[in-house]
């Protein structure tokens, strides 16, 4: 995986590209296909898969930290992740971050990564969909986080739509079907009222007073 990732590299670096990091596709053995890679246009989100047999190089929003390389000039302009936004969205602000600053993320479909997400996870729609299931407090963590990142002057207003729009389907989806609800519902809840308020960092201490910056 690594060797694929550098050769992608030197590829992109040969092409003059301001590269923040590249990332494997990576396959969880629950699911069928690999996870595609994404990018946003306008409000819609844009599914990237690779095809088989072709050493393919996409230019993407995010990559999952898991399986990141990241080029450590990048990380001395675009700066460290956001360890108050611990856990979810981490990987998301960075690579939005970079993009702001005009370096880009990049899929490596020539790297390969097993990789699982979620505690389990949930078929909807009749298999046609399968969800990654995490713990109650993942869930306010995601719910938190994204309000947290909505408010940032770099994410743009297009990304925050379509992401507002996921966000709220995951709402009413753990809220409603995917058990322990009333944990789920809880949880995502103070993580909305949190975020609102702009409490960060890692939850027994977001009771506290550390915010975010404006």
């Amino acid at each position: 995986m690594i060797e694929q990732l550098l050769a992608g590299e030197v590829k992109l670096l040969q092409r003059g590209e301001r590269i923040a990091a590249v990332g494997p596709q990576y396959h969880d053995p629950r699911y069928p296909e690999p996870a595609p890679f994404f990018r946003f246009v306008g409000l819609k989100s844009i599914r990237i898969n690779c095809k088989k047999g072709e050493n393919e190089l996409h230019q993407v929003d995010f990559l999952i930290t898991s399986g990141m390389l990241i080029r450590l000039s990048a990380l001395d302009t675009i700066g460290m992740m956001d360890a108050s936004l611990f856990i979810d969205y981490v990987d998301v602000e960075w690579c939005l971050r970079a993009k702001s600053m005009e370096y880009n993320c990049f899929g490596v479909c020539a790297a390969k990564m097993s990789h699982t997400l979620g505690d389990r996870v949930f078929s909807w729609r009749n298999g046609k969909r399968i969800i990654p299931v995490h713990s109650p407090l993942r869930n306010y963590y995601l719910i938190r986080n994204a309000l947290l990142l909505y408010k940032r002057s770099y994410i743009s207003l297009t990304w925050t739509l379509s992401d507002a729009y996921r966000l709220v389907l995951k709402y009413g989806l753990f809220s409603l079907l995917i058990p322990p609800r009333f944990s789920n519902f809880r949880m995502m809840t103070l993580g909305l009222w949190h975020g609102i308020r702009g409490i960060s960092g890692k939850f027994p201490e977001c009771f506290q007073s550390h915010r975010t910056e404006p």
